[in-house]
């Protein structure tokens, strides 16, 4: 699998979480947030030369901000293709 889909694939799962990380069930929400730290930790352990640890600290924390990382991966893929 390349990098652009391996990232593509990280991308829609957490938009599949993000839903359930605005629910209203606790259990819902926590398992979602378990969840996402696992694809936040997978997007940085494959992608440690486009982002600092800085930056995953902050994604861990802020979902939007993940999205972002996620979405300039992407950019940064297709131009490598």
């Amino acid at each position: 699998m390349s990098k652009l889909n391996a990232v593509a694939d990280l991308k829609m799962a957490a938009l599949f979480l993000q839903k359930n990380l605005m629910g209203r069930n606790s259990e819902t929400v926590r398992s979602a947030e378990n969840e996402l730290a696992r694809l936040v930790d997978r997007f940085y352990d494959e992608n440690r030369d486009l982002v600092s640890p800085d930056q995953y600290q902050a994604a861990r924390n802020d979902y939007d901000y993940f999205m972002i990382l996620v979405e300039m991966a992407i950019e940064h893929y297709k131009i490598l293709r």
